[in-house]
C-alpha cells in the first residue's frame, strides 16, 4: 500500500503496489483528495484523477448508489447523462473511469487484465447480503472475465473494531461464517470488509488475488471520511478504476 501526495504534499489517494496492469490505473482517495460533506462530485473529481494519474480525456462514470444488487454495464460509445441507480459497474471499454463513492462501506475495484474487463462495488452490509459482489462478477464474466483470474482490491471501510450491529444483521453475516461477527452481543461488531472478501472468494476470485487497505474509516477520520464516526455529516471517498 502506497499513499501519495499531490504538489502540496497532502495525502490524496492511496494506490496498492502491482494491482495496475496494461496500462490500467486504479485509486482510493483520502478525505483530502476525496468530496468534502455538502460539496459536489464534479467540483474535486478532476483534481483527484488528476493527481493519481488517470488519463486526461477518460469519461468518469459515477453511480447513484442504492444500497442494492443492482450492475450496470457501460458499453461502448456510452455517454454519462444521468448516474444510473447501481451499486456495481462494469465495462470492457477503454477511456472510461468507473468509480463509486463511500464513507465506511466497503469499496471494491476489479481488474481482469486476460479479458480487459474492469468493475467497481459499493457493497455496505444491505448490498453485500442482497448480493451485489457476486452479481457484479457475474456481469464480468459474461463479458468473458473468469472470476478465477479476477484480482480484487478491497479499499478504506469501517472495521470489525468499530462497527456495532444489531442481531437483524449480524445473524445472516454469522450464517455465512461465524469469524465475521464478533462479541456475544447485543450490541455485536460485523468485520464487513472481511464479509466481502469472504463473498468474493465464494464466487470463485482466489484468496492470493485479494488485496486490502488495512485501515478503518472510523478509527481513521483524520485521513477518511467516517458516516459513523462524523454523526452522518461526512464526505465521501472516492475509489476509481480504468483500462487501458
Amino acid at each position: 500500500m502506497t499513499h501519495l501526495s499531490d504538489e502540496t504534499g497532502e495525502a490524496m489517494f492511496i494506490k496498492l503496489a502491482g494491482f495496475d496492469v496494461g496500462g490500467g490505473c486504479h485509486a482510493f482517495s483520502t478525505r483530502s483528495g476525496g468530496m468534502p460533506h455538502g460539496g459536489k462530485l464534479e467540483a474535486c473529481l478532476p483534481r483527484f484523477l488528476a493527481a493519481a494519474g488517470f488519463p486526461a480525456g477518460a469519461t468518469p462514470f459515477p453511480l447513484r448508489q442504492v444500497h442494492g444488487n443492482q450492475v450496470h454495464i457501460v458499453p461502448p460509445g456510452a455517454r454519462p447523462t444521468q448516474d444510473p441507480a447501481a451499486d456495481g459497474a462494469v465495462t470492457a471499454r477503454s477511456g472510461v473511469i468507473l468509480l463509486v463513492r463511500t464513507a465506511d462501506c466497503v469499496p471494491v475495484l476489479l481488474m481482469n487484465a486476460a479479458s480487459g474487463v474492469v468493475g467497481v462495488i459499493h457493497a455496505g452490509w444491505r448490498g453485500a447480503l442482497a448480493g451485489v459482489v457476486a452479481r457484479t462478477l457475474e456481469v464480468m464474466a459474461s463479458l468473458g472475465a473468469s472470476p478465477s483470474s479476477t484480482r480484487a482490491a478491497i479499499g478504506p471501510a469501517i472495521g470489525p473494531c468499530c462497527f456495532q450491529v444489531g442481531e437483524e444483521v449480524a445473524a445472516p453475516f454469522a450464517r455465512l461464517s461465524p469469524a465475521l461477527v464478533k462479541d456475544q452481543g447485543p450490541p455485536w461488531r460485523l468485520d464487513l470488509p472481511g464479509a466481502v472478501a469472504h463473498l468474493l472468494r465464494q464466487t470463485g476470485v482466489p484468496e492470493e488475488g485479494i488485496r486490502r487497505v488495512a485501515a478503518c474509516t472510523r478509527c481513521r477520520t483524520d485521513l477518511f471520511f467516517s458516516h459513523r464516526g462524523e454523526q452522518g455529516l461526512a464526505g465521501r471517498l472516492i475509489a476509481a478504476i480504468t483500462i487501458a
